[in-house]
């Protein structure tokens, strides 16, 4: 009896039952809740994402700033006559901005180069052997091609001086050029082997020189460069002028080497003939 009672008691009501049928509101399932790591970190990366952007941000611009200095920034050369040697000779014949500094600044290192080779020490004869038995392949590329520029920019500085002289003037400028060529050579000179004359009188020699030779050879000859040591300082750079020049800079530089070929041998600059006393 006690059990029946206790079953009936623990039994859903009929009116229950009936309710739910009916549609009497029931208690609302509770949604299901993320774990509580995801949204943490979901919330960490919302606060860092803004300065995670501009961080990024600021290193492209940074980065693109860096490429863009070491490809237009000013050069800044080793110290000639400080620095250690292999890093000087390094950046004047080896390294491809040595071309990027201007014509001035190229020819102060070169000069500052030579002196200092003319009084070499025992250590700079060190490096200077360890240094020069390491030039190859691509090395030997770029130092030619450093001293081919900067040769060729030479001339051309010239030749714009001399396309910009009065043709009643041209001959004396043609002189000036060429004893400030013959004295660069001298201090260009690493060993000393080039004659300590004044350049004026060395200049002399050679237009002598190369008279009696255009004397000795055909009416036309003036047409020719021919490798005289006099002119071999423009023989050396011929080719290359065609090669590295516009036309332009093509034009002014060969008319001055032109020019200059037929001063030394005392023809008219105009026609090429011999002069007429």
């Amino acid at each position: 009896m006690n059990d029946e009672h206790q079953n009936a008691n623990t039994m859903p009501s009929l009116l229950d039952e009936i309710a739910a049928e009916e549609g009497a509101p029931q208690a609302k399932p509770k949604p299901a809740r993320e774990p509580r790591e995801t949204t943490a970190f979901v919330e960490r990366m919302s606060r860092f994402a803004k300065p995670l952007g501009i961080a990024f941000a600021v290193i492209g611009i940074t980065s693109g700033a860096v490429i863009a200095y070491q490809s237009w920034g000013p050069v800044i050369p080793p110290k000639p006559m400080t620095d250690p040697l292999d890093d000087v000779l390094g950046f004047t014949l080896l390294d491809a901005d040595f071309n990027r500094l201007p014509l001035e600044k190229r020819i102060e290192l070169a000069k500052q180069i030579a002196e200092r080779l003319r009084a070499m020490s025992a250590q700079d004869s060190v490096l200077m052997a360890s240094f020069a038995a390491g030039i190859a392949g691509k090395a030997r590329e770029q130092l030619e091609e450093n001293m081919t520029i900067l040769m060729v920019d030479l001339m051309d500085s010239y030749a714009k001086k001399y396309a910009a002289t009065p043709e009643d003037q041209k001959e004396e400028v043609l002189r000036e050029s060429l004893i400030e060529l013959l004295s660069l050579q001298s201090e260009l000179d690493p060993a000393g082997v080039i004659s300590d004359d004044p350049p004026e009188e060395r200049l002399d020699r050679w237009k002598r020189g190369a008279e009696r030779r255009a004397d000795a050879q055909a009416a036309d000859a003036d047409t020719n460069i021919n490798r005289n040591r006099a002119e071999d300082i423009l023989v050396r750079v011929e080719a290359d002028v065609n090669q590295r020049t516009n036309p332009a800079e093509r034009a002014r530089t060969v008319r001055f080497m032109r020019d200059t070929v037929r001063y030394l041998r005392g023809n008219d600059l105009q026609t090429g003939k011999p002069k007429r006393d």
